[in-house]
């Protein structure tokens, strides 16, 4: 095999090899930024329209338990949201390790002050242990409707996957770096080397914008295994948005490396013609 052949050859495993950790530092970050990032998960997590479709379930059900209990609906009038309950949303509890269901003792005893401090006030006397029970009860529903379950696999991928971010990158860097330099040693001309570095950044756009597109269109991550309904739609429109954000990273590098690729293209030609 020539010497030509053979450098042709390398140059097209390390244009490869750029453009896979290319890919794989953008795919990272997106994930980083977007299903691993406490505050963007919080933002979709408890954004206006989930937490109006909470509360309406709320309610709904609380209705059912204050016919039930012969207290009234008012008595649990108090809690609006998550910092009545808990200064803990589930998102933090989920990016804390903790757990994310939200029925613990404080809720109950939370539920259950309501109530006595309603009947007291309106000198309505009460058996304590139907007070407790009726509390226990409105602290499940509080659970049922605000609260995350099933989040073991999404907490254990979030855990690892920031754990081993740095690792990811610095990986993925090298995967770029090395490659560059041996494609330097392999040609002298400026030109070459930006053509075919260039060339590797217009794969990895391209890759991105495909893999982006087909997760998109394969749903991938869109029917999460997690409760409540309202819950798992918003965490799949998260995953909906990390396949977005990479195809927008890929028609950015894709078009930014094409251009260049075309600007050297055409001085190399001119300087050919000198």
């Amino acid at each position: 095999m020539s010497l030509k052949a053979t450098r042709k050859i390398l140059s097209v495993i390390c244009i490869v090899i750029i453009a896979a950790g290319g890919c794989l530092c953008a795919s990272a970050t997106a994930v980083k930024t977007t299903l691993c990032s406490e505050s963007y998960m919080q933002k979709h997590l408890t954004s206006d329209k989930v937490m109006a479709q909470c509360k309406k379930n709320f309610d709904d059900r609380i209705e059912a338990l204050a016919v039930k209990s012969s207290i009234p609906v008012r008595a649990f009038e108090a809690v609006s949201n998550f910092s009545e309950i808990t200064s803990d949303s589930p998102v933090r509890r989920l990016f804390d390790g903790h757990d994310t269901t939200l029925y613990t003792k404080d809720t109950i005893e939370k539920f259950e002050q309501l109530c006595t401090e309603y009947l007291d006030g309106n000198s309505i006397k009460y058996d304590k242990k139907l007070v407790h029970n009726t509390a226990d009860e409105a602290a499940k529903i509080y659970a049922d409707c605000y609260g995350l379950k099933n989040t073991d696999g999404l907490a254990a991928f979030i855990y690892n996957f920031n754990d081993n971010y740095e690792s990811i990158v610095s990986v993925s860097f090298l995967m770029m770096i090395l490659p560059v330099v041996l494609i330097f040693l392999l040609y002298k001309r400026p030109s070459d080397v930006m053509l075919r570095v260039f060339s590797a950044f217009t794969a990895e756009g391209i890759t991105l914008i495909f893999t982006g597109a087909m997760c998109l269109i394969l749903k991938l991550g869109r029917s999460p295994n997690i409760y409540p309904l309202i819950y798992a739609q918003a965490v799949g429109n998260v995953f909906k948005s990390v396949f977005v954000f990479m195809m927008i990273a890929g028609f950015i590098i894709a078009a930014l490396s094409i251009c260049a690729n075309v600007a050297v293209f055409k001085k190399r030609k001119q300087d050919y013609k000198y």
